[in-house]
């Protein structure tokens, strides 16, 4: 059976498919050599890991241009194309290694709360087996039927390839929702009251909800469509959806990329009670080199959340059980037995200055 060229509602979407991906390629490399400049401390399972994302996005964009290849030079509907089934394979790949990393944050966020892991873990689960599912459905189409839209072929292999599309936009819509919540909430309770401070740490933060924000984004605009529009070729959801791989990777690489500039800033602000020039960013370890007693008078603020830093730090760190196990409060002094204690030297604050104008 010949095979019907390609309509402009598949030839349209693929072919601003292929240009969004080949620009997020991009942006890819660029924050991917930012990674490499600050690589150095990072653990080889961390190196690893980013080091695979990297290889699967490349070979997304790949496949992204040989589908608008297919389409638009060979005139042919991507149904008919052996590797229909890859684009939406890769891309659940990506997505489920991503969502794995933000919700580890969201679980070290959270406290280690098991009752927010097991859950997203769970979803994230589902949703890949259900990509997978998806991906073989479409890969299968029974018999010499060409269509268009894979959704639409006379194939039940392994269910309805409809429910199965709806459960994976739908399920990681209600995930990037649920994600981009909680680390939005983290974000608010995470203000201590010193500005300075609360400025370092809202552009972690900030970083980290864009990991989760921006795929949300774009997997809300799916669903609306596809809602909208129940019976218009999917490849204009799969615009939006096959996105979702390159914004979750591109979103990871800049949080970890950016940790030289924020160690650079906590270098040189003085935090009050404690100092941390000696604190070490490591999105595998969160450790503590040197912290020393300043000389500066502890002041109570009135609004001062006393927020564990290292709880903060957490929700940037990667995959090692041990990034949580220290805590700012753990000050390393060195004591010399032979010398006497010296006094803790106080300076006149304003406080001071008011209590004794009270009295």
């Amino acid at each position: 059976m010949a095979a019907s060229q390609p309509g402009s509602a598949t030839a349209g979407p693929i072919m601003l498919e292929a240009l969004l991906q080949t620009l997020c390629q991009g942006v890819l490399f660029m924050q991917a050599v930012r990674y490499w400049d600050s690589r150095a401390e990072d653990t080889l399972r961390l190196k690893l890991y980013m080091g695979v994302l990297v290889i699967l996005s490349m070979l997304q964009t790949t496949v992204e241009i040989y589908k608008a290849w297919f389409v638009a030079v060979l005139r042919q509907p991507w149904s008919a194309s052996p590797l229909k089934w890859t684009d939406i394979l890769l891309n659940g790949i990506i997505v489920f290694l991503c969502e794995m990393f933000l919700v580890r944050r969201c679980w070290l966020a959270t406290n280690k709360t098991t009752w927010i892991l097991i859950p997203l873990a769970a979803l994230t689960l589902s949703i890949f087996i259900v990509c997978v599912i998806l991906a073989v459905e479409v890969g299968t189409t029974a018999g010499n039927v060409i269509v268009e839209d894979p959704l639409r072929a006379q194939a039940g292999h392994l269910g309805s390839a409809e429910f199965t599309f709806s459960y994976w936009i739908f399920g990681s819509l209600v995930l990037d929702t649920v994600v981009t919540s909680i680390l939005s909430v983290f974000l608010w309770r995470s203000k201590t009251g010193l500005n300075h401070l609360d400025t370092t740490l809202r552009h972690i933060l900030t970083i980290t909800w864009e990991s989760a924000a921006v795929p949300f984004i774009s997997e809300l605009i799916a669903v609306c469509v596809y809602h909208a529009m129940p019976n218009a070729n999917y490849q204009l959801v799969l615009l939006f959806v096959l996105s979702t791989g390159k914004f979750y990777t591109i979103g990871i690489l800049r949080s970890l990329a950016s940790r030289v500039e924020l160690r650079t800033r906590l270098k040189s602000t003085d935090l009050g009670r404690t100092s941390l020039s000696g604190w070490n960013w490591d999105p595998e370890r969160t450790a503590i080199d040197s912290l020393s007693i300043t000389e500066v008078a502890p002041v109570e603020y009135p609004g001062f959340n006393h927020t564990s830093i290292a709880s903060t730090t957490a929700g940037f760190s990667s995959d090692d059980t041990a990034s949580d196990t220290m805590r700012a409060g753990e000050i390393t002094q060195e004591s010399h037995p032979a010398d006497p204690p010296k006094p803790f030297l106080r300076r006149p604050t304003g406080l001071d200055t008011t209590e004794q104008d009270a009295s």
